[in-house]
């Protein structure tokens, strides 16, 4: 396509009306036109039809034959900022500062366009300088890359593929969105899904974003370390399970290398389970070689100094005792100093990667500084004599400690949750050995009495010394169960099956603790027995025990496992439904069944989004759910009671068309409705507002009545009418009046 023609002095054209522009159409072989020459305009060949292959639409009364612009001609269609079709060859377009066409990128222009239509949102459509909801870039032509549709009644399928330059997007609070479509978007980095209890459809690929709100209102935060090593993109997102699917990619010069925050591991793609708010980094290591890290470098230098060590400076290559690790820059990982002559303080703190550290046999050496190595996992420092304190607190990762023959009086490993191995044999001067939340398998004691700890099976639990009394060698023990395990007992040399469990050290001992497996059950039978009964009550066509292929039921991670989702929403259920027995119920969506009349959910204190819209529920009672944070009961046109008392959490509860005549509110407060008379008309509750507890009523008249007026609590003949809940009981009556004949007025006569 040629270059778009812009007017100018060259052309003789005004560049906001192009009047006067020279500029003509390249005539070609395709258009049937001869090109003029100097004293001749253009000619036509033979008789010439206006076709869709020439470019001009042909001539109607009072109108010559008009040029159509095309790639073929030069001149370039767009949409101009009064939503016209603009042709920047002779058309006209919104002028700027700098005399150039304002410009809205057709694409863009024509997805808001389908959304106008699809729900029929009262935007103007071709009109994008009038959508206030949306944000362009500065780009020629605009492109969007902000829409707010929040709030804005969406329903069915959301598209927004389209829109390739968006990085914003807000879609939260649409109660009637059930898919949504950002598949493709690769500027998108904000996405707010919050409040779209029926999303179930989310399309998801390739989109870098930052945050991504769901509708349960849990965040997901997701982020790079550093910032400029790669990226990570959503690539799948299941809003039903919580499930979203991570991919990492790495810039050039780095390499993928972990997942932290509340992820783990360094499987790409990477599947998060969403579980509250969470946040996710993806790590990245730069593979450019830039030597031995400085800090690290004048550790050494300081050894060498201080202790006459015939190491040479500034040539870490050479250091044979000195282990390096593969970052950039290189860090020392390990360091073996044993028998160095050694003397006065060694101070190791700036070797921050520091792994394992062996100073064994400097008997000289009266101080050992090993604070804030939180990655040290081995210390020796066995026939270090004159050694009299020695600070191991903070050490988090340290799992062997070997300080035999030392001159140390106090010891404490409290708190240190990785150490397995424990040597303080030969240290006769030991008073205190201060011990808690110690995983050790091996503990030796100044006086040389071992104790081995056991557990069976090995993955069964974890066992940790929890006190040491060196004065009369008394040890306590306390056994902790891993998931699906029981502690059983003690056995070797301890017995019983009391936890914590002390006893005195005696010679060398070895003390089992014994867990017992918990029987898998594969899925909670209970849960199982009632979607059995749901199956057989309905007929659905669900395959009985068989829930793995229960494709709507959600499971949880428990042995057994428990559902935590159901949807079984538009099933053509009828009479009753009960699910209270699944005691770890949190999101329900049994909507549109129109025969199905009671539902029971009693004592489901985990439940939190209920939706029971356009069912045939005549009664609903949802109280003491705690947790029970949304509550849909659209469409119920039946519905006459809903108690909604001690739920304490619920945020939205969205009524239509709902005749109540009972309505209890989560702080316990109570709306009475009645109607005079009683088969005069009918009152249904069309909104609910639980934050400013507002409440909108509407009366509708039987045949042969008339709405007349509110009384009780309520006034006037407002229809619909709203007002606000004041006091424990509210009772608002709609009055009726009967339009038969009653024949001449008595005063009158």
């Amino acid at each position: 396509m040629e270059e778009a023609h812009l007017h100018d002095e060259d052309c003789g054209g005004n560049p906001e009306t192009g009047e006067g522009c020279t500029f003509t159409h390249k005539h070609d072989e395709n258009c049937g036109y001869i090109e003029a020459v100097e004293g001749h305009s253009c000619q036509v060949e033979e008789a010439h039809s206006h076709d869709g292959d020439c470019g001009y639409a042909e001539e109607a009364e009072g109108h010559s034959c008009t040029h159509v612009h095309d790639e073929n001609c030069g001149g370039l269609t767009s949409v101009q900022s009064d939503g016209q079709t603009g042709l920047t060859g002779r058309g006209k377009a919104a002028p700027r500062g700098n005399g150039l066409p304002v410009l809205y990128d057709t694409d863009d222009v024509r997805v808001i366009n389908s959304i106008i239509d699809n729900n029929g949102l009262a935007w103007t459509k071709d009109a994008p300088e009038s959508w206030d909801k949306v944000v362009w870039n500065d780009n020629n032509p605009k492109r969007i890359i902000m829409l707010d549709i929040s709030s804005s009644l969406l329903q069915g399928d959301l598209n927004v593929s389209g829109l390739a330059c968006l990085q914003s997007l807000y879609c939260n609070d649409n109660s009637g969105l059930q898919a949504l479509n950002v598949s493709g978007l690769t500027s998108l980095q904000f996405l707010n899904c919050n409040g779209n209890m029926v999303l179930r459809i989310l399309t998801c690929s390739k989109n870098p974003l930052k945050n991504l709100w769901f509708p349960n209102g849990s965040v997901l935060a997701i982020n790079t370390f550093p910032t400029d090593g790669g990226s990570v993109t959503v690539d799948g997102v299941d809003p039903f399970k919580g499930e979203i699917t991570l991919t990492a990619a790495a810039e050039s010069g780095y390499t993928f290398q972990s997942w932290s925050g509340d992820g783990s591991g360094d499987a790409n793609p990477y599947t998060v389970q969403l579980s509250g708010n969470m946040t996710v980094t993806a790590n990245f290591l730069q593979n450019q070689d830039t030597g031995y890290d400085t800090d690290d470098v004048q550790v050494i230098h300081s050894i060498i100094d201080n202790n006459g060590l015939a190491w040479t400076k500034d040539a870490p290559e050479s250091w044979n005792q000195v282990t390096w690790n593969d970052n950039n820059p290189k860090r020392i990982i390990g360091l073996d100093i044993m028998n160095s002559s050694l003397q006065g303080n060694l101070d190791v703190s700036g070797l921050t990667d520091l792994q394992n550290l062996n100073c064994n046999g400097n008997t000289n050496l009266q101080t050992l500084n090993v604070s804030g190595l939180t990655s040290l996992q081995s210390l020796e420092c066995n026939g270090n004599t004159n050694l009299q304190t020695l600070n191991v607190s903070g050490l988090t990762s340290l799992q062997s400690l070997g300080c035999i023959g030392t001159n140390l009086q106090r010891l404490d490993v409290s708190g240190l949750t990785s150490l397995q191995i424990l040597n303080c044999s030969g240290n006769i001067n030991l008073q205190i050995l201060t011990c808690s939340k110690n995983p050790l398998q091996n503990l030796w004691l100044p006086n040389g009495k071992f104790l081995k700890i056991n557990t069976s099976p090995a993955d069964g639990g974890s066992v940790t010394v929890d006190g040491v009394n060196l004065s009369n060698k008394e040890v306590t023990l306390t056994a902790a169960a891993e998931n699906e395990y029981t502690f059983q007992n003690w056995t070797g040399d301890g017995s019983g099956n009391t936890n914590p469990y002390t006893f005195q050290l005696s010679g060398v001992m070895t003390v089992t603790a014994n867990f017992l497996q918990n029987q898998d059950t594969g899925y909670n039978t209970d849960d199982v027995q009632v979607i059995h009964s749901i199956i057989d009550n309905n007929g659905l066509a669900w395959t009985k025990d068989a829930p793995e292929s229960w494709d709507k039921v959600a499971w949880n991670g428990n042995n057994p496992k428990r559902i935590i989702g159901l949807d079984i929403s538009d099933s053509s259920l009828q009479g009753d439904l009960d699910v209270s027995g699944l005691a770890c119920l949190q999101d329900l969506y049994c909507n549109a069944n129109n025969d199905l009349q009671s539902l029971n959910v009693s004592g489901l204190t985990s439940l939190k989004n209920l939706n029971c819209a356009n069912n045939g529920l005549q009664t609903l009672d949802v109280s003491g759910l705690t947790n029970l944070q949304y509550l849909n009961c659209n469409g119920n046109t039946s519905l006459q009671s809903l108690d909604c008392n001690f739920t304490t959490n619920l945020q939205t509860l969205t009524c239509s068309k709902n005749p109540l005549q009972r309505l209890r509110f989560p702080n316990g407060e109570h709306l009475v409705i009645n109607t005079s008379p009683a088969d005069g008309g009918s009152v249904t509750v069309d909104d609910v507002n639980l934050s400013n507890k507002e409440v909108t009523l509407n009366a509708e008249a039987e045949d042969g009545y008339t709405f007349r007026s509110w009384t009780g609590d309520g006034s006037g003949n407002t229809n619909p009418y709203t007002f606000q809940l004041s006091g424990s009981m509210t009772t608002i009556t709609a009055n009726f009046l009967q339009n038969q004949d009653t024949g001449y007025n008595t005063d009158d006569v």
